[in-house]
C-alpha cells in the first residue's frame, strides 16, 4: 500500500490523491475557469514552498511576492506579468528550483496544506478564500526556511 502521508509537507492524502495529483487538479481548475485562476500565483507558490522545490534565493523572492500579493491584492494577471519579468533567466543570477547538489529543505509541520485547501471549497469565491488563507499560513510558517543575509 502506498504511503498515505506526504513526506514533503506532512499532509495526509485525502481521497487517495498525492499532493502532486491535487496540485495538478487545482491547476486544471484554475486554467479552465478564470474565477478560480485569480489565485494561480498563490497556488503555485504555496505548493512549491511546501513541497521543498524552490532554491534558497527563490524562497526569499517568493516570500516577498506572496506578501506583496496578499497586501496589495494585485490582480493575478498583473502579478504574473510583474513576476515573469523578475524571474526571467536573463534578468536573475539565481536558480528557481532547488538544485540536486543543494541540501533538502528543512521539514516544516505545515498547519494548512494543499490537501485541506482542495477539500474546503465549493465555488470560485470559496476556493479563492481557501487559497489566500493557505498563502497567509504558508507565508508565516515558512519564515524558519529563509536564509536572509543579516550581515553576519
Amino acid at each position: 500500500m502506498a504511503e498515505s502521508i506526504c513526506s514533503c509537507c506532512g499532509a495526509k492524502y485525502l481521497n487517495g490523491m498525492t499532493c502532486e495529483e491535487v496540485f495538478h487538479q487545482m491547476l486544471s481548475l484554475e486554467f479552465s475557469d478564470p474565477n478560480f485562476g485569480e489565485v494561480h500565483f498563490l497556488t503555485v507558490a504555496c505548493y512549491m514552498v511546501q513541497d521543498g522545490q524552490y532554491s534558497p534565493p527563490a524562497l526569499l523572492w517568493v516570500e516577498q511576492k506572496i506578501g506583496e500579493y496578499l497586501k496589495d491584492g494585485l490582480a493575478a494577471s498583473q502579478k504574473l506579468r510583474l513576476s515573469a519579468r523578475q524571474v526571467d533567466g536573463k534578468q536573475r543570477n539565481w536558480q528557481v528550483l532547488r538544485q540536486p547538489d543543494e541540501p533538502q529543505q528543512d521539514f516544516i509541520p505545515w498547519s494548512t496544506t494543499i490537501q485541506q485547501v482542495f477539500q474546503s471549497y465549493q465555488d470560485p469565491s470559496g476556493y479563492c478564500r481557501a487559497v489566500r488563507h493557505w498563502a497567509e499560513v504558508t507565508l508565516k510558517e515558512m519564515q524558519p526556511l529563509l536564509k536572509k543575509d543579516d550581515g553576519k
